[in-house]
């Protein structure tokens, strides 16, 4: 990993690979997860944001993350992200320079309001920007 964020993917669907049954995922298909360091100088780092959301939270939000980037895509890294509450309130890594912020925020918007989960990809000249969106509920009482 380096200190850099990086999407490790598990393919199950190989019936002759051995990690098929060593990671019994079951799925029989291709699992990509995002690793990435957590910087606790950071008020930005995935857990900060969400230790801040769920503290007294009583609506959804929705986590905008950055999950890859296939070709050349300026001001942008992989594992950046925002956080959009359900008073619209935005927060996180993401910087509003990012030539993709606001088509993001905008899916981010459309994600909350549907209270539905999705993985959005993204034309940025040559390149394509791949962002996950995660809805965040609070816990129930």
């Amino acid at each position: 990993m380096q200190g850099r964020p990086t999407v490790v993917t598990y393919d199950s669907t190989d019936p002759e690979d051995d990690l098929q049954f060593g990671a019994a995922l079951g799925c029989q298909g291709i699992v990509q997860i995002l690793l990435e360091p957590l910087d606790f100088q950071n008020p930005d780092n995935p857990l900060e944001l969400l230790r801040r959301w769920a503290a007294g939270v009583e609506a959804p939000a929705v986590v905008a993350t950055v999950f890859s980037l296939s070709g050349t895509a300026a001001n942008a890294q992989v594992g950046e992200r925002l956080l959009l509450t359900s008073q619209g309130e935005v927060e996180g890594s993401l910087r509003e320079s990012f030539e993709l912020y606001s088509t993001i925020l905008t899916e981010a918007r459309a994600a909350l309001a549907a209270g539905q989960p999705a993985t959005r990809h993204f034309p940025l000249g040559a390149a394509t920007v791949r962002v996950s969106l995660e809805i965040l509920r609070p816990r129930c009482a």
